[in-house]
């Protein structure tokens, strides 16, 4: 099984063949996005990343079809989480719940409060459907690798 990495390289640099690897992380270490300024991140498989070696400048990169073996499901799980955290999922689903304990299912009969507190969350949770399609509809696509490719985040 090929282990996977959050790949940065530099922005201006995406559209390369070749693009030189800034820095590189397994999936499953956090790293903060903006470790390395003005870079952009893909989660990419192994193979994707050619070692260091004297014909590279003893620096790692991409290999010429990178963009074809970008994870969908890492990037859509990237994003989501940067906008809304799986924490806050749950607590917007404990708090739907205890709502609809206290007032009933009835949406029109909760307190306007409560009602817009649901009508902000159900935003969040309209991205993540969006987020979900865009990694249905795009997967193995070169399309991934553009921010504009995905779907447009909620305001906080």
């Amino acid at each position: 099984m090929s282990q996977n990495y959050q790949v940065f390289i530099r922005s201006t640099d995406v559209g390369a063949a070749n693009p030189v690897v800034v820095g590189m992380y397994p999936e499953t270490r956090p790293v903060d996005n903006d470790t390395h300024a003005a870079t952009s991140i893909y989660m990419l498989p192994i193979e994707a990343i050619v070692q260091p070696t004297d014909a590279t400048g003893y620096v790692p990169t991409l290999v010429d079809n990178w963009q074809s073996m970008i994870i969908a499901s890492s990037m859509g799980a990237m994003h989501v989480e940067a906008n809304f955290a799986l924490s806050a999922q749950v607590e917007s689903l404990r708090e739907t719940v205890e709502a609809m304990m206290k007032y009933g299912t009835d949406v029109t009969k909760w307190p306007p409060d409560v009602r817009t507190k649901k009508n902000t969350v159900d935003e969040k949770w309209k991205y993540v459907d969006a987020v979900k399609e865009t990694m249905r509809t795009k997967a193995g696509s070169h399309e991934l690798a553009s921010s504009k490719s995905w779907p447009t985040p909620p305001k906080q």
